[in-house]
């Protein structure tokens, strides 16, 4: 469950057994910064077949999820480093496709990026 997978790295990272350490967006902090996020895998460029669609996301407070896109429509949602999942791209048709991350850390911060792939996979 996402709600309970965050909470579980909010209180691995910031409680100490007494009371939330310093720099976990508690009190008088707030994390208004947004995580870093980067597509390492598939390069842009010409794919065909399953391929490996990966990321990488950092944020001073954590990341909370990553979200991996197919021309805007949600492919995979991962809680966990390191970022990854599969694409089939039989699943779409020959062609220019957006590929999409989005990054949330655990303050609720987004950032995102994007790469242009061509799918070739041979008459269709």
């Amino acid at each position: 469950m996402p709600g309970i997978s965050r909470m579980t790295k909010f209180l691995a990272r910031c409680w100490t057994g007494v009371f939330f350490a310093a720099g976990c967006g508690v009190g008088n902090q707030t994390n208004t910064t947004t995580p870093i996020v980067t597509i390492t895998s598939p390069d842009p460029g010409v794919v065909s077949g399953t391929v490996a669609f990966s990321a990488d996301a950092q944020d001073a407070f954590g990341i909370g999820s990553v979200k991996f896109k197919v021309d805007g429509n949600l492919l995979f949602e991962d809680f966990n480093a390191p970022y990854t999942t599969n694409w089939g791209t039989m699943t779409v048709h020959n062609g220019l496709h957006a590929l999409s991350v989005e990054a949330t850390d655990l303050s609720g911060n987004k950032s995102s990026t994007a790469i242009q792939v061509d799918v070739e996979n041979g008459p269709q």
